[in-house]
């Protein structure tokens, strides 16, 4: 289940059939599991490749979180904070113990750490571009710099996945 990489078997259970041979009861408002089960295998497939968090980051020598949305939602407190370590050196990071996940029901709600795997950035800025990208399991360092090499603030995106 999201933010985590899923598996059709051990998070949903699969396979399954349906209570009786007869399938759903009610067509309108129920689906056949078979068509349910190709739901949760394409759901858990994509949750592999989907990022979990987008960040987009103004950075005029005060970087900070200009537009975001993640697995856990956009609202300011799943947000990442901004740490500026320096020209051209910019951390975001994520609350280690987790955040909940979106299920509308509170009582069936989990709080899941964040566990990136992998991390990218993208220059948002026509004079500055990415020098590197480093990431931890809640954490994403970006360094930027000019189209010479020079450490330099600019506007980036963020991917973790």
């Amino acid at each position: 289940m999201l933010p985590n990489v899923s598996d059709p078997q051990t998070d949903y259970g699969l396979p399954k059939a349906n209570r009786d041979t007869l399938g759903p009861v009610d067509p309108s408002k129920e689906c056949d599991f078979a068509e349910w089960e190709r739901l949760a295998v394409d759901m858990a497939a994509a949750c592999h490749v989907l990022p979990r968090a987008i960040v987009y980051v103004t950075n005029a020598g005060a970087p900070a979180v200009a537009d975001y949305d993640s697995v856990w939602g956009d609202a300011v407190g799943v947000t990442p904070t901004v740490t500026d370590n320096g020209v051209g050196d910019t951390t975001l990071t994520w609350t280690a113990g987790g955040y909940a996940d979106l299920n509308p029901t509170p009582a069936r709600r989990v709080t899941r750490a964040p566990a990136f795997r992998f991390a990218h950035a993208t220059s948002a800025s026509a004079t500055g571009r990415i020098g590197s990208v480093v990431w931890t399991a809640n954490t994403v360092r970006v360094y930027t710099t000019t189209h010479a090499g020079a450490a330099d603030d600019c506007d980036f995106c963020v991917f973790v996945y």
